[in-house]
């Protein structure tokens, strides 16, 4: 999966460098956000990784940021549609 992560400040360099080389599990929305489809990249077994470059020019919209990629090992993607939506237990 490839996204896109905006910004060019030291909080999210330091962010982006300690995700880098973490196991993590990844919930990603779906693009369309109607849907209330978000998608599961790794698990407790299995993790995924993010792997990112900094993007130095200027992208269509005028953004500078991260094209981050995230890689996982297990050949399957975890589906949720909560009714109400996921709910951010911390930031």
């Amino acid at each position: 999966a490839e996204l896109f992560i905006p910004g060019s400040y030291a909080v999210l360099h330091e962010q982006v460098a300690a995700y880098m080389n973490t196991p993590l599990i990844v919930l990603l929305k779906d693009s369309e956000c109607a849907a209330n489809m978000h998608y599961q990249l790794g698990n407790a077994c299995s993790f995924a990784y993010l792997d990112v470059d900094f993007t130095t020019e200027t992208t269509k919209g005028n953004v500078k940021g991260y094209t981050a990629r995230v890689t996982w090992q297990n050949s399957y993607i975890q589906l949720y549609a909560p009714p109400n939506g996921i709910e951010v237990l911390a930031d």
